[in-house]
């Protein structure tokens, strides 16, 4: 009896110093500013996958088998839409681990300066912290165990996000007049104060409109003419205007360089100084 009394004791004493170690979450989603904000939240307690990582429009990324196994593989996967990722909704058949959907939070502004849908939502800042905020509530309920992580963590992003929107606002706050020929890039004009933005729906080819576009780019009001990295600017040179071609759709990951953390702070960074010739 005085045996099996010694034995209970050091059991219990074992298992009391015994440190138990879970194993990391497995998160996908499909692109990389988005993977750069959860990353953010979950550092190193949780193993980020991102599909695309190759850059340019995620609307042409074609789908391979890794990527339906890493999504087989996943707790969990985190998209826009199924009208944004389009290819993501055969590969989410039968998937048994959380479905994300961020066009369902109510928090986020999804409009476009002119109404409809823009799904590019993240480039306005505002956007990115309630995108977080209701991240880090999904995340922890799903993963309880890292919840002290994440909530120090998003207290961390979100003074990373305001201290931006601060650079943001103090360096762009004497923009001159640009013409915004980038439908992708309507969210990040949204918070500029005192800005004379003109948008011009490029994929509208009516006559009227570009006698319209010709018209604008040819007075002295505009200084600048955004386009996106993928747009030809060659098109625009006979106007002799300041032309400032942004990369933001979605961002090569190299891993190489790091990992996906820094990237959305990292590259937002240089479109606010891309801008500075236009003040």
């Amino acid at each position: 009896m005085k045996n099996k009394i010694q034995l209970v004791i050091a059991l219990i004493i074992i298992f009391s110093g015994r440190t138990f170690v879970y194993a990391n979450p497995n998160i996908v989603v499909t692109i990389t500013p988005i993977a750069s904000l959860v990353s953010m939240l979950t550092k190193d307690k949780a193993d980020i996958v991102v599909l695309d990582k190759a850059g340019g429009c995620p609307h042409h990324h074609h789908a391979k088998p890794s990527d339906k196994l890493a999504i087989d593989n996943s707790d969990m996967i985190i998209y826009i839409d199924e009208d944004f990722d389009s290819l993501i909704s055969p590969l989410l058949s039968n998937y048994r681990g959380k479905k994300v959907r961020i066009s369902e939070f109510d928090s986020i502004d999804f409009k476009s300066i002119e109404g409809g849908v823009n799904w590019h939502f993240w480039l306005d800042l505002k956007n990115a912290k309630e995108l977080q905020k209701q991240l880090a509530a999904i995340i922890i309920q799903a993963f309880p165990e890292i919840k002290p992580n994440v909530q120090e963590n998003l207290k961390e992003a979100l003074i990373k996000i305001d201290e931006l929107d601060k650079l943001k606002k103090y360096k762009l706050a004497n923009l001159a007049s640009v013409a915004l020929l980038s439908d992708s890039l309507e969210h990040f004009f949204k918070s500029i104060k005192n800005s004379q933005l003109h948008i011009f729906q490029t994929s509208n080819t009516s006559l009227k409109n570009m006698k319209k576009l010709d018209d604008a780019l040819s007075s002295d009001n505009i200084k600048c003419i955004i386009l996106e990295i993928d747009q030809n600017a060659e098109l625009y040179k006979k106007y002799n205007k300041i032309v400032v071609q942004f990369d933001s759709e979605n961002w090569t990951l190299n891993e190489n360089l790091g990992g996906v953390d820094g990237i959305f702070i990292d590259k937002y960074s240089k479109m606010i100084n891309q801008l500075n010739v236009c003040k």
